[in-house]
């Protein structure tokens, strides 16, 4: 019995009719590559059921078209997301990822790098639970693999992907204010990382802008990874003058905070306007349908994913790139002008 003769570059080139090279760098994630050329590969790479051949490629390419994935709870539904959009875009192109949760530990971080070299991943995306300052030895530094580093500063002097989460804040604290809000409670994770110093920073230069005065007690920073809000809910509720509306991230810190409302028989958004900083996919079931500031996990995913290939094709010599994702305040019906 004859066994079905497998698609090779060569017939998806000639289906495409471009070159070899061509149908090579549309494969392997090229950055030199037209819309046009890009669009007429893929398609005859579709119609034809290319798939490329791992092993021999490998050999070609003296890789091992794996890459090394690092996040610090995949617990987190927002991780989780980002990893799923990061594994979507490599597949693509023929990698397969190697996934490690690091749980918040320096030690496990340091553990990871050095386990996707050992293990000869091709490059990694990666997000630490630190800021790695210069009193203590750098993993990310050390680190001979190509790395693109997510939401995170110090740790890394290469690629990064970022999220505009100052102006995504300071975007809900423009349109609480528009609504009346004077008293805007924050809560969000703890210091020292560049996601909430960004958050606060919007914060601060929002009400800077409008005229406000910054009270403090509404900046509420979770002292550790998975913190629930409800304490905090319920100390702001106890004050003299309340909040009136509520930005949060949206996780554990947001669900204590509602449920520190529901217990105070407190409705939103007639006694608090509530903001989650959030993605859709986690709002899906909240009533009323929560106004959030978007994370567009899958956007950062495939952009990461996308900087880490171009690295590894035609960009080894290129100067590290900064990719920026924007944040967008997505209005629903959580929120409303205070009482009185």
């Amino acid at each position: 019995m004859s066994k079905t003769k497998r698609v090779s570059v060569r017939d998806v080139a000639e289906a495409a009719g471009v070159t070899i090279g061509s149908v090579s760098r549309v494969l392997n994630g090229g950055r030199y590559v037209s819309a046009e050329l890009k669009a007429k590969v893929l398609a005859a790479a579709e119609r034809l059921q290319y798939q490329p051949h791992a092993g021999a490629r490998s050999l070609r390419l003296g890789r091992s078209q794996a890459i090394g994935c690092m996040v610090s709870d995949i617990e987190n539904p927002l991780q989780a997301g980002f990893v799923a959009a990061v594994e979507a875009h490599v597949g693509q192109h023929g990698y397969t990822l190697l996934l490690a949760n690091s749980h918040h530990s320096r030690r496990r971080e340091a553990e990871i790098l050095e386990m996707f070299e050992r293990r000869g991943m091709d490059g990694a995306v990666v997000t630490s639970s630190f800021t790695w300052s210069e009193d203590r030895p750098n993993p990310y530094l050390d680190c001979g693999l190509p790395l693109v580093m997510v939401d995170r500063d110090g740790a890394l002097t290469g690629d990064q992907v970022r999220m505009a989460h100052r102006e995504g804040i300071a975007q809900a604290v423009r349109y609480l204010h528009s609504l009346g809000h004077r008293r805007i409670a924050l809560f969000t994770a703890g210091p020292g990382l560049r996601p909430t110093d960004e958050r606060v920073a919007g914060y601060r230069e929002a009400h800077a802008r409008l005229g406000l005065e910054v009270d403090e007690r509404l900046l509420r920073l979770a002292s550790a990874p998975g913190v629930s809000g409800a304490d905090d809910m319920r100390a702001l509720l106890a004050l003299e003058a309340p909040p009136t509306a509520l930005i949060s991230l949206g996780s554990r810190l947001l669900s204590g905070a509602l449920q520190a409302l529901r217990e105070a028989r407190l409705r939103v958004p007639q006694d608090l306007s509530v903001v989650a900083i959030s993605s859709a996919s986690l709002l899906e079931l909240a009533d009323p349908p929560l106004t959030y500031v978007h994370f567009n996990l899958e956007q950062a995913g495939r952009g990461a994913a996308q900087l880490l290939l171009q690295r590894l094709g035609d960009g080894q010599d290129e100067p590290p790139q900064t990719l920026e994702i924007p944040m967008e305040l997505v209005v629903r019906e959580s929120c409303a002008a205070p009482r009185g």
